[in-house]
């Protein structure tokens, strides 16, 4: 399934969601939120914001670290179940960041360049679960077409799902807590937002964008972070710091155009970033924005 086919209804169900279950949510959320550090981490090694990544975590392996982030299947060997064989390198028993690590790379897309908005995390995990409830029996879910894996212990799915792979169950119900109920809650308890802060923006000096390295932070480093995703790098989470993750995009795109790999972003890689293809869909930072931040009460990143 695109994402264009999608958007709408994520967009028009993430209107009107409503926790139904608040005691197990609240329960899953702080479990989440004390091993928050984890899933940071994760997040600079994947650049997938670290509430999405716990919430697959709930889902995929009931928020334990020692199942793979694919299926919940045991580290102590490669996957079984489907995906099967997972992580293909390395030696078991793996640790949870190696398997995360690999789950999320597996996963990527680029038909969401960016994670900034509800609708597209929704996309990308119900991408991440597979498009049964979508395309196959799981249409028959209570309403139709609503996946557990999204939309359990919110007012947006009742019953219907499936108990093994292949097989679909329309009166079973869940014990789990869905994406959407977890990122809700989340953002209820302020320690994210979906609404990107507009602060003011610092003032050239000479007309020229700052050179900026490892250590700056600050707008114009989320506005690096931001345009060189639009060129098809990263992804990055754009946070206004300039990390060693970001350091490793910008030498790759430096390489590609044939400046010396540095990692500085000076006055050539600035006008290369400008100049270079852009992704459908992206739009630059006029500079009258400011890039949507990801700290703990802050707004989404952009990937």
């Amino acid at each position: 399934m695109r994402f264009t086919e999608m958007k709408d209804t994520y967009q028009q169900l993430w209107r009107t969601v409503k926790i139904t279950d608040l005691s197990a949510t609240d329960a899953v959320v702080s479990k989440i939120m004390s091993n928050r550090g984890r899933y940071e981490q994760a997040q600079r090694e994947s650049g997938v914001w670290w509430p999405v990544i716990a919430a697959i975590h709930n889902l995929e392996a009931s928020l334990s670290f020692k199942g793979h982030l694919h299926n919940g299947d045991p580290l102590s060997a490669r996957t079984k179940n489907v995906p099967a064989g997972r992580p293909i390198l390395g030696t078991p028993p793996f640790t949870w960041e190696e398997s995360a690590a690999d789950a999320l790379a597996m996963k990527r897309t680029d038909e969401v360049n960016f994670l900034d908005t509800p609708e597209e995390i929704l996309w990308y995990c119900e991408r991440y679960n597979g498009w049964g409830y979508q395309t196959g029996a799981g249409r028959n879910s209570t309403p139709p077409r609503r996946s557990p894996y999204l939309w359990s212990k919110t007012n947006h799915w009742t019953k219907g799902k499936f108990t093994a792979d292949g097989r679909f169950d329309p009166n079973a119900g869940s014990s789990q807590v869905g994406v959407a109920a977890i990122l809700k809650r989340i953002e209820q308890l302020e320690h994210i937002s979906f609404d990107p802060l507009q602060p003011t923006v610092p003032a050239l000096t000479n007309g020229q964008r700052p050179i900026l390295r490892v250590g700056d932070k600050g707008f114009w480093v989320g506005v690096a972070q931001h345009t060189v995703n639009g060129c098809g790098f990263g992804p990055l989470t754009v946070n206004n710091d300039f990390d060693s993750a970001t350091e490793r995009i910008i030498m790759k795109f430096q390489r590609s155009v044939g400046l010396n790999d540095d990692g500085d972003v000076g006055q050539l890689t600035w006008a290369a970033l400008d100049a270079h293809k852009k992704l459908p869909g992206w739009t630059p930072l006029s500079g009258i924005s400011q890039p949507a931040l990801t700290n703990p009460v802050a707004a989404a990143p952009s990937l």
